[in-house]
Formats: C-alpha cells, structure tokens, sequence
C-alpha cells in the first residue's frame, strides 16, 4: 500500500475576479501539509487587500490542536499574521523558523496588536460621536417631516412638538426648518458611511509571546529531524527481533496488525513472568552459592572442584520488557499484505535555505525518508546485526516550499535566494511577479533621487517596517556618501562668507565701492550656498516614524552576522562620516507634530513612515498632513493592491482617515524595481537551476491569472530535459498528493 503526502492550499492565491466581494488578494500564504498522518502546517499569514479579509482572518482553524508542527518562512505579516489566532485555538507544537525570522515576527506581532487597539479605540470614539450625530439629525428629519404634513391630528402635532422641544430650544417651524435642511443634508451624504467598521482584536499581546516560546530556531541551511519512526515485516516480527533491534528504547509508538500484536503481546507477558522468575531465582543461587563460601566470580587460578551453581542469563531487564510493551500498538491494515507492502516513514528531515527575500526568510525542503521491503530477497543469516531482518531500501522524496524568493539579477540588501542541492519531487514556488518584469535597479535608484531632488516641500515615503524602511535608508545613506564633496564645497563657501561678512562689518562706510562689491560677493555666496543645500542630498533631513521600524532596525544591527550591512545605520558612524546624525528615528504624537508646526511645516524633509500600504500605523497621521499640501509629495516604493489606501492614493482617489474623507492634492509618484520578490524572467531563472526527479510536480502559489502564461514558459524552457514536470496552478482549498 502506497503513501502520499497531501499538500492542501488554505491562502496565498489570488481570486479571479477582483470586483466580487469575495475577492481573496494573493495574501494569507498557509500550506497544510500531512505525512503520514503527521500533520504540519507551512506559513499561516494575514490575508490584506481582499474584499472580506476580517472574514477570513477570523475563520478558526479546526482542530489546530491536532497539528504536529509548523514552519515559518519569514515575518511578513501576510506569512505570520495568524499563527498566534492558531496557538489561541489551541496549537502547541513547535514552530521552526530562524532565529531572525523570529525576532522580527515577535516584534511585527506585537506591532499589530498595539495597531489594531488604537484602531478599535478610534473606531468605538467615532462611532459613538457620530452615532449621537447621525441619530440626532434622522431624529429631526423624521419628526419634521411628520410635523409640516396637514394630516396630523392637534394630538399627533403637540405630542412632536413636545418631542422637539426636548432637544432643540424653539420648537417652532421656521427655526427648525434651517435645522431640518442641514440635517436632511448631512444623512444623504452619511447614509452609507455613518459608521466606521471597528475592526476585530483577534488576539492579544499574550498570545503573541505564546507564539514565540513556541519557536524552534534553525540556522539557514543547518538540518533538524523533526520526525522518526521505524516499522517491520509482520513475517519477520518476533519478540527477540524486536529486542535485538532496540525497538523497546525508542520513544515512538509501533503499530502492528491485530494478529501480530496479539503474538506478540502473549509472548511478552509470558517473558516478563519467567523474567521475574530468573530475577528471583538468581537471589536464591546466589545466597546458595554465599553458603558454600564462594563470593563473585571465580579465577582461572582458582580450584574448579567446587561445587558451584551457575546463574540464569537474562539477556533483557524488565524495564526493557515494559517500555516495549508500552510502545506496541494495533495499527489498522486492511489486510497484511497492506502492511508487507508499505512504504515505512523512517524520518522527516527540515532544511532551510536561504531565499534572500528579507533577512532570515528562508526556502523549506522537507526530505520524507521511508524504507520500501518489497522485492527484498535477501535475508540477513544468524550472524548479522539483526538476525532474521530483511534489508530496507531507503527512499528520499524532497518537498520544496520556496516562501517568497527575492531578487536575482538585482539583489537587495538581504541577499539571493540559494539554489537547492537537492532533485525535488515537488517544489512550491512564488509566482507574485509572473507575467511582469522589473526594471533594473539603478534605473529605479535614480528616478527616486530625481524625485527627492524636484521635491520643494515635505516628501513622504510609505515603506514596509522590515527591510524595505532598511534598505530606502541605506540607499539614500549611500547616495549621500557619493556627493561628500558638497559637503567639503559647502564648508569652504560658509568659511568665505563668514570672513567676508567680518570684513564687511569693518567697513564703516557701506557706500564705498568696495564695501558694495563685497555685499554683492556675500549675497551671491549666500544664494550658491541656498542652492547647494537645496539642491544636494547630503543635506536632507531623514525622519523615521514607526515604532516597529525602530525595534527591527536595532535587530539587524545588532546580529553578530547581518549587522555590518547595516552599520550606517548606526549614528555614530552618520556622525564619524557626515558629521551630523542624518537620521532621526521619532515615536511620539509630540514629535509628530512638531514636523507640521507653522515654522517648520514647509521646509523640505523626507519622511519614512509605515505601513507601507497605508492602512494604518504612523503613516495615516502624515497622510492627512500631506494630501492636502500642493507642496508636499508622496513617494511609494512598493505594491500596494488597488483596495488599499495607499492603491486608492495611487489612482487619485479620496481616502477616509478617522472618518475624515481627504481628497487627493499633493504629487504622487509610484516607482517600480524596488520589490523584494523575483520578476517572470527571475523565476524562469531560479528554475531552470532546480533540479528535478522524473514526474516532479510544480505548484505556482503566491500569484494569480497569470500564473497560466508563466506555467507554459516553464514547460518549454525549464523541462527541456523531457522529465515531464507536472506544473500545477491550484486553486484555493484544492488539493494535491505527492508518492512517497
């Protein structure tokens, strides 16, 4: 009897048709994955930009204690978000992930809790102010309305009246009737909108720490077992087989069919009686053997004519006898050929590789290695290790979980994504960018700064907290490092100018020639110097504002391995190499609004801030300090889907901030060829460098409508070796099974 591996998609598939309200955005990414009846579950994320997200987010995970373990790939929250609803509902196994991975999911958990508090605080603020508004205006309408109608008795009108007159001073018609006009007005424009959706905490922040004392770290490309188990041939089962090989130290349970159980049972509890009968008798050998003065064991040199009495050998201790015992079980077969046949799941091995989409993320290979004892002739003669037993061959059946995959051709910070080792028989790859292409990344580098350049007034950068908050820093730090010599032009220029002014100020007779050609020596000085700073990055001001981009950024600093990369961050060296603290990383509402103060609110400033899809965090404050500013830009450096507000930003459309609709004024700039995933030719790439078993199956996941084309490219230009890779595009909850 065969076995399989299911594999079942719970997430990270894009629906089809994005108008539906049921639309699923390509967030959400969890695999479930059964071996054996060793259940597992791979990334278990948020879904975001979809049309029922909270729905979906909400959905209980049935049965989640009976998961034996789960894999985390990296801390986006569209890969993490719900494992700590999973560990709510009941989850404890081990979580195995990289220790950066881990860090950085505590803290982006904790994040979102603190988030999602604020949000409902606001939301049950709003809602209870516009309620009584919304209340109070159709209450007007209504009562109006009945009052001004002819067909009301004197009772009917006297008893509105009075109503009235409890809330409003005057009950009369013509002060109310202005009243009924403004409130008429307010509800056709509220009708739909009176109420703001409050979001649903759906775990807290000691759910969070649950989940991390969960974690299991594993190092990028270190190997752990995480499952053992070791099965026999009913013909070759014996008791003393099952002894010899040491079955009775193993922690896991042996299921056997009902009719070798039974055998096996009845000769173990004859053995353990006789065992005990040994163990006693032995007693009574030695006390008779004490009598005859013979005390332990006798020398070579030592009188054999003494009439000694030999012991019983016990070859195994009743605590063996017991912890086999212990460990048998009936296994259900239907018949024993079924048990002859089958493949024997030795041990499931994890390996992590590194996939260079954010730091820690990582690629997962699973490795099932079973033991196949059909066509076996041979049989093992007395004198082997363990006598009777057949050989086993083994099997390898390599499973690949890619997670997200980051750039190939342009690489960022964290790194590219390593090619497996290994022939796989089936790999999950990310397709996100099927069907695009990226363009380079100096294209993109310059395109920004040109951006920064243009920009006169505040500058605006919505950036994911991890890595891409990072990697905007280091480009703009690097880019600064370049253009030092406007640095060194311009202290040269203010030594002038204050030499200048001093001898300007000497000159007691401001109309002589000389003194007015050197006024307009200072003014030009003055003005080139205005320019330079205006004109040269090395003098813009950076301004980080999110709190978990403070906690992650101190994370890669920090990291004995990771941390050199990231050492400009660092504000000694700011200060070592621009003589300045360039960057100032901000977390209070005070410091918020100092930025926007009458004195401050035009002067050019770049400001990251989070999250980078704009639908809640810091960001949502700037935003409705910036939308309005002709002056003012915003600069977006990654994907946002169009039902986000940072998509809507993006098409021109009004956005609602604390039930405050802001249209859209300031300049907008969308740039492309910052993503940290793999473009179509990039994946095509990666491909063509796995290698694959004859029949492997391939799985597009982490994509849409334009995973079809892509699976095409794949089958002529990365199975031209004729191993006939399966290419699956699955759908949402489908299915699949992989051979063991």
């Amino acid at each position: 009897m065969s076995k399989f591996v299911s594999i079942k998609y719970l997430g990270g598939i894009e629906g089809e048709d994005k108008e539906s309200k049921n639309f699923t955005s390509l967030t959400g990414s969890a695999t479930l994955v059964e071996i054996d009846d060793f259940l597992g579950i791979i990334d278990y994320g948020m879904f975001q930009g979809g049309k029922n997200d909270d729905e979906k987010n909400s959905e209980v995970f049935e049965n989640a204690e009976d998961l034996d373990f789960a894999v985390l790939t990296h801390a986006h929250l569209d890969h993490c978000g719900r494992f700590p609803l999973l560990v709510k509902n009941g989850f404890s196994g081990p979580i195995y992930t990289t220790k950066l991975t881990g860090l950085q999911a505590r803290e982006m958990l904790l994040d979102y809790v603190r988030i999602m508090k604020s949000e409902i605080k606001k939301s049950k603020k709003f809602n209870k102010k516009s309620s009584k508004k919304f209340k109070d205006a159709k209450f007007l309408v209504e009562n109006y309305e009945k009052l001004v109608k002819n067909s009301l008795s004197r009772e009917d009108r006297e008893e509105i009246k009075r109503k009235l007159s409890k809330k409003f001073s005057d009950s009369s018609i013509d002060f109310l009737k202005d009243l009924y006009e403004e409130a008429k007005e307010y509800l056709s424009k509220n009708e739909q909108i009176s109420l703001r959706n409050q979001p649903n905490l759906l775990f807290d922040e000691s759910d969070v720490e649950k989940t991390f004392s969960l974690f299991k770290f594993i190092d990028n490309s270190n190997e752990l077992t995480i499952k053992e188990n070791i099965s026999f041939n009913s013909s070759d089962i014996t008791l003393d087989r099952l002894l010899s090989a040491g079955i009775q130290s193993s922690d896991e349970k042996i299921s056997l069919p009902i009719s070798v159980y039974n055998k096996i049972k009845s000769e173990l509890e004859e053995r353990i009686i006789n065992t005990k009968r040994a163990i006693e008798e032995n007693e009574n050998i030695k006390k008779r053997n004490e009598e005859k003065g013979i005390y332990g064991i006798l020398t070579d040199e030592e009188d054999f004519e003494i009439d000694i009495e030999n012991y019983y050998d016990i070859p195994h201790s009743l605590e063996e006898l017991y912890a086999l015992k212990r460990i048998i079980e009936v296994g259900f077969f239907e018949n024993e050929e079924d048990f002859e046949d089958s493949n024997f799941i030795k041990s499931i091995k994890l390996r992590f590789f590194d996939a260079g989409h954010i730091e820690g993320s990582s690629q997962v290979l699973l490795t099932i290695i079973s033991q196949n004892s059909k066509n076996i002739s041979s049989i093992l003669d007395e004198n082997s290790l363990i006598p009777g037993f057949r050989k086993k061959t083994e099997n390898f059946t390599n499973l690949l979980f890619s997670g997200d995959l980051g750039r190939i051709n342009n690489p960022n910070t964290s790194g590219k994504p390593v090619n497996i080792p290994y022939s796989l028989d089936y790999a999950q790859i990310e397709s996100t960018y099927a069907g695009r292409f990226h363009s380079p990344r100096q294209e993109a580098e310059k395109r920004f700064f040109e951006e920064l350049e243009k920009s006169e007034g505040k500058v605006l950068i919505p950036a994911f907290s991890i890595q891409r908050t990072q990697e905007v820093l280091l480009m703009i730090l690097n880019e600064m490092k370049k253009n030092l010599g406007d640095l060194k032009i311009y202290k040269e220029l203010k030594a002038k100018l204050k030499k200048l002014k001093k001898v300007y100020e000497s000159i007691q007779d401001k109309n002589t020639p000389r003194a007015e050609s050197i006024y307009k020596t200072i003014s030009f000085l003055e003005k080139d110097i205005f320019e330079l700073k205006k004109s040269s990055i090395i003098f813009q001001d950076i301004i980080v504002d999110s709190p978990l981009s403070i906690k992650i950024t101190s994370i890669y600093k920090n990291d004995q391995n990771i941390g050199k990369k990231y050492d400009l961050l660092n504000p000694e060296k700011q200060t070592q190499i621009f003589g300045r603290e360039v960057i100032k990383f901000i977390s209070s509402k005070k410091e918020q609004s100092k930025i926007y103060d009458e004195n401050r609110k035009s002067r050019k400033e770049i400001i990251v801030s989070s999250s980078g899809m704009c639908e809640g965090g810091s960001i949502l404050f700037h935003l409705s300090n910036i939308l309005h500013d002709k002056s003012a830009k915003i600069v977006f450096v990654g994907y946002c889907p169009g039902t986000t507000n940072g998509g809507k930003i993006k098409s021109g459309e009004k956005i609602f901030i604390d039930g405050v609709l802001h249209e859209v004024s300031c300049q907008i700039s969308d740039l492309e060829g910052f993503s940290a995933h793999l473009d179509e030719s990039e994946i095509l790439d990666y491909l063509s460098n796995t290698r694959f078993k004859r029949g492997a199956k391939l799985s597009l996941t982490h994509g849409g409508e334009s995973r079809s084309s892509l699976a095409e490219k794949i089958s002529k230009q990365v199975d031209d070796t004729r191993k006939k890779i399966s290419v699956i595009i699955p759908n949402l909850y489908d299915e699949i099974k992989i051979k063991i």
